[in-house]
């Protein structure tokens, strides 16, 4: 009769492999995970190049147009002075220029790398130079099938390594 009665507890079992609840979780597998992940490789393996081909292209297009632009500009100043200016060295806006090319940035980086050089040096009467672009040849050749015959041999836009020259006159 010494006993004493306790309430009775429910006992609630606990699995700790289970991620602690008693509840079922919902999750990807590895092989979901996987598959995710090569469907978005395999999407990157025809966007990358493709952004690549518009970057390209974007370059043709900005520097044809400064070509144009600084084309006009020398042969205006030829028009007006009936000369074009005396040679310059790379990067230096060329002697009686600023006035026709105002709001061109001529001493800074081309939009192909490199800065504008002037050629009056007996060589050619007068071609605009870009010294130490950093086109591919590809890109080279899609310039010159915008601006002269698509040989960058031959014509007058012609291209090395380092140097490409649009000979005006």
């Amino acid at each position: 009769s010494d006993q004493v009665n306790l309430p009775i507890q429910p006992t609630i079992k606990f699995n700790l492999f289970s991620g602690g609840s008693m509840k079922s979780k919902k999750s990807f597998t590895l092989v979901e995970i996987m598959v995710v992940v090569v469907v978005i490789g395999l999407l990157m393996t025809f966007a990358i190049p493709a952004a690549f081909k518009v970057f390209g292209k974007s370059k043709v297009t900005r520097f044809v147009s400064d070509l144009k632009t600084v084309t006009n500009a020398f042969e205006y100043f030829n028009f007006e002075q009936g000369f074009y200016p005396p040679n310059a060295t790379s990067g230096q806006m060329p002697d009686g220029m600023t006035g026709y090319l105002r709001d061109f940035p001529w001493g800074l980086t081309t939009s192909i790398g490199g800065s504008w050089e002037w050629q009056n040096d007996g060589a050619v009467t007068g071609a605009i130079a870009v010294q130490d672009h950093t086109l591919s040849e590809e890109i080279l050749s899609d310039i010159d099938d915008e601006v002269d015959d698509g040989d960058l041999g031959s014509g007058n836009f012609t291209a090395t390594n380092t140097r490409c020259l649009y000979v005006l006159h």
